[in-house]
């Protein structure tokens, strides 16, 4: 049997920036993680995909997957928005599954998050994910430069011809100060990633960039409110009114 876990979340209002001058509000209602085994997780994934499917029928649903190399954070990244809780160690993940209740401007959206590994052994397995996504987060270490190249080599093609949304997330941002990092990195004669450089692969990419740091929980949430925005976006939200049309009540 899956190991299933439920928790009641208080309340909390975060306004976000879609990087389009519309602001909105978040309010997390509840949370639960699916963890499953290599053996079950063919089964997981296509439930994930039923369900997401079914949801999109009544209710607005974003998919979100994220992908990149293993051990860039990314199952701390959903910990961290979830649960408010930081793992430093790390665990390999073979496929995780949370589906999470929030509100969007006072409307209920069905968020699915699908945290997925980054061996290529797990390829097969991985790609059970993206049927239906919306939006793809792809993850990398500012302090880890392979990790930054496996996203120009590796997962940035992978989604040269999606439809979905694409976000570039650089995690760890918090050890780019750390001097323990920094003198390993000048020993290996490497450096962190600079935010130009990673904005400048977005650019490229059609993607958006977001830097954060899951044991600081600087910008956690941001990546979260952009990615749901972003698969909402045209097809589920109204376009912004006009400021004219705001200032007399008209829709």
């Amino acid at each position: 049997m899956p190991s299933t876990l439920k928790r009641q979340q208080s309340l909390s209002d975060t306004s976000a920036d879609s990087g389009k001058g519309a602001k909105f509000l978040l309010r997390k209602r509840k949370s639960k993680k699916t963890t499953e085994s290599p053996s079950v997780a063919l089964a997981a994934a296509a439930a994930a995909n039923g369900e997401h499917k079914a949801k999109r029928g009544t209710q607005p649903s974003v998919k979100c997957v994220l992908v990149g190399d293993g051990a860039v954070g990314k199952t701390n990244l959903i910990l961290s928005y979830l649960e408010n809780r930081f793992n430093p160690e790390h665990v390999p993940t073979a496929s995780d599954i949370y589906n999470v209740e929030v509100n969007v401007n006072e409307s209920p959206v069905h968020l699915t998050l699908c945290d997925t590994a980054g061996q290529d052994t797990l390829d097969p397995l991985r790609e059970l994910s993206y049927p239906d996504s919306d939006v793809f987060l792809l993850c990398f270490s500012v302090v880890k430069p392979e990790t930054f190249g496996a996203i120009k080599s590796k997962w940035a093609p992978k989604f040269a011809k999606t439809k979905a949304a694409l976000i570039l997330v650089g995690t760890q941002a918090d050890l780019r100060s750390d001097l323990n990092v920094l003198n390993k990195s000048q020993t290996n004669g490497e450096k962190p990633i600079s935010y130009a450089d990673a904005w400048d692969l977005a650019t490229t990419i059609g993607a958006k960039y977001i830097e954060t740091s899951s044991a600081t929980q600087d910008k956690v949430k941001d990546v979260f409110d952009t990615a749901i925005w972003e698969g909402l976006v045209p097809t589920t939200l109204p376009p912004t009114p006009p400021f004219w049309k705001k200032l007399f009540c008209l829709a």
